[in-house]
C-alpha cells in the first residue's frame, strides 16, 4: 500500500515498443553496438554477421568470411571496426565502412567468446582449450595467455587494468592485465558461467550462469569474502547474458526462458520483466544512452527495444516503491520526482520542489521537459490507499493493467495500439 500523490497520471500501461528485425536464417548468437551506438552488429549460426542501423530499424550490410557459426562479436562503441570470432577456429577484424575483413588470426580450439578494453587497443579470445589470449590490436600479436581455468573459458569482459574470465567450470577468475596475475577466483555458481560484466566505474561485477542465477560481485568494498554475493535468481532458465548500463545503476539479463531482465543494479531487484521470444534468448546489449536494448534469439530475429520512459511504467514504479525509493509531488509544477537518499542528507528540511523549480529559483529561463508526470488529483477525504489487484503477465503483455482503489472501481486501461511486424507492443 501506498499513497497515490505518488502515482503518475494515466493512462497507466506496461508496454514498450520494439520492433522486429530479420535477416539471419539461423539462431542469432550475439550482439554488440558500435558507431556511438548508431548501428549494431548480429552473427549467427548462419556463419553470418549482419550490420543494423538503430535509427532505420533494418539491415545495412551483410559480412561472410567464417565457415562455421558466429559465437562472438564486439567492438569499441565510438569505432567503425567490428571482431568476431567462430567455431571454425578463426578470429576476424572487419571494416564496417568498407565492409571487409583486415585481419585473420587462426586458433587451435573453438573460440567461444571475445571483448575488447574501453581503449580499443586490447583483444581478449575465449577458447575451448581452456586459455584465453590477449592479443594486442596495434600488432595483431598474442601479447599473453591465462591458464587459470580447468574447462573452456566461454566469456570475458575487459575495463580499465581488469580482464575477468568466466569459464565451464563454473568459476569466474579476475586477473591484473599489467601483471598477468590472477587476483581473484570467485566461486558459487553450479553451473557453466556464460557471460561476465565489469561495471564501467569497476565497482562491480555481473556474472550469469546456467545455474538460473545473475550475480553481483562488490569488486570494491569487496564484501563478497565475508557475506558472499549478491544472488537474483528472477530467471526461469539457463542465464545467456548480462550487461551493466553505463550509468552503472543498472543489469541487463537474458536467457533461455525467453525473457530480460531489468535490475536496479543499487538494490539488486527486479525493475522490469520484458518477454521478448518465442524461442531461447542468446545474447542482450544496451546501447550506452540507455534508450535501447537489442536481444538475439534462436527463433533467429532480433527485436529492438525502446526503453525511454521505462522509468514511468506502472510494473516499474511499483518495484521501486517496493524498493523503498521515495517520490514526491511539486509543490510548485505538481509533477511527480524521486528524491534520492543524497537529497535527504545534503538538505535538512523536507524537498517540497522538483529539481527544475529549485533550479528556476537561481536562473528563471530553466523549464521542466514537459514529458514529465503529473500527479493525479484525488477528490478530498477519499482513502489514498493504493493496492495492485493484478500482475497477470498475459493481460500486462496484452497492454492492460488492472487497478482498484479503496472505496471505487476503475476500469482497466486497454492498450488501443495496433500490432504489426515493425512496431509491435509488449
Amino acid at each position: 500500500f501506498f499513497k497515490p500523490c505518488l502515482w503518475p497520471s494515466y493512462p497507466m500501461t506496461n508496454e514498450l515498443e520494439y520492433h522486429i528485425l530479420k535477416s539471419h536464417t539461423a539462431s542469432v548468437n550475439c550482439l554488440a553496438f558500435f558507431n556511438s551506438d548508431e548501428n549494431f552488429i548480429s552473427g549467427g549460426d548462419d556463419n553470418a554477421l549482419y550490420g543494423w542501423s538503430v535509427k532505420e530499424k533494418s539491415s545495412t550490410f551483410k559480412l561472410r568470411g567464417h565457415e562455421a557459426p558466429v559465437t562472438s562479436c564486439c567492438a569499441l562503441r565510438s569505432d567503425n571496426w567490428i571482431v568476431s570470432g567462430s567455431w571454425d577456429r578463426t578470429v576476424k577484424l572487419w571494416d564496417s565502412v568498407k565492409q571487409q575483413c583486415l585481419w585473420s588470426f587462426l586458433f587451435d580450439s573453438l573460440v567461444l567468446g571475445s571483448c575488447i578494453n574501453d581503449t580499443g587497443t586490447l583483444l581478449t579470445v575465449c577458447c575451448d582449450n581452456r586459455k584465453a589470449s590477449l592479443i594486442d590490436l596495434k600488432s595483431y600479436q598474442e601479447v599473453a595467455t591465462f591458464k587459470g581455468h580447468t574447462e573452456s573459458v566461454t566469456c570475458a569482459s575487459m575495463y580499465g587494468p581488469t580482464i575477468v574470465t568466466g569459464s565451464m567450470d563454473k568459476t569466474v577468475k579476475v586477473y591484473d592485465l599489467r601483471t598477468k596475475a590472477c587476483l581473484l577466483n570467485l566461486t558459487g555458481h553450479q553451473s557453466v558461467v556464460s557471460s561476465v560484466n565489469l561495471s564501467p566505474d569497476q565497482f562491480k561485477l555481473a556474472s550469469a550462469s546456467w545455474d538460473k542465477s545473475v550475480r553481483i560481485w562488490d569488486l570494491h568494498a569487496a564484501t563478497f569474502r565475508t557475506q558472499g554475493p549478491t544472488i537474483m535468481y528472477d530467471h526461469e532458465g539457463c542465464v545467456s547474458s548480462c550487461e551493466f548500463s553505463q550509468d552503472n545503476n543498472k543489469v541487463v539479463s537474458a536467457g533461455f526462458d525467453k525473457q530480460v531482465i531489468i535490475w536496479d543494479a543499487r538494490q539488486y531487484k527486479q525493475q522490469h520483466t520484458i518477454r521478448a521470444h518465442g524461442s531461447w534468448i542468446n545474447d542482450a546489449r544496451l546501447s550506452a544512452s540507455g534508450n535501447w536494448l537489442v536481444t538475439a534469439s534462436k527463433d533467429r530475429t532480433l527485436r529492438l527495444w525502446n526503453l525511454e520512459g521505462t522509468d514511468k511504467l506502472p510494473v516499474v514504479l511499483y518495484n521501486k516503491l517496493e524498493m523503498g525509493y521515495k517520490f514526491q509531488v511539486c509543490e510548485n509544477c505538481e509533477n511527480t520526482f524521486k528524491v534520492e537518499e543524497q537529497d535527504l542528507v545534503e538538505i535538512s528540511k523536507e524537498i517540497t520542489k522538483c529539481v527544475y523549480c529549485r533550479m528556476r529559483i537561481s536562473d528563471p529561463t530553466i523549464q521542466a521537459p514537459d514529458d514529465l508526470v503529473k500527479a493525479p488529483v484525488e477528490p478530498e477525504n477519499r482513502s489514498r490507499d493504493l493496492e495492485i489487484m493484478s500482475r497477470d503477465p498475459e493481460r500486462v503483455s496484452s497492454g492492460t493493467v488492472n487497478l482498484s482503489v479503496e472505496g471505487s472501481e476503475r476500469e482497466p486501461f486497454e492498450n488501443n495500439n495496433t500490432a504489426s511486424d515493425t512496431n509491435l507492443y509488449c
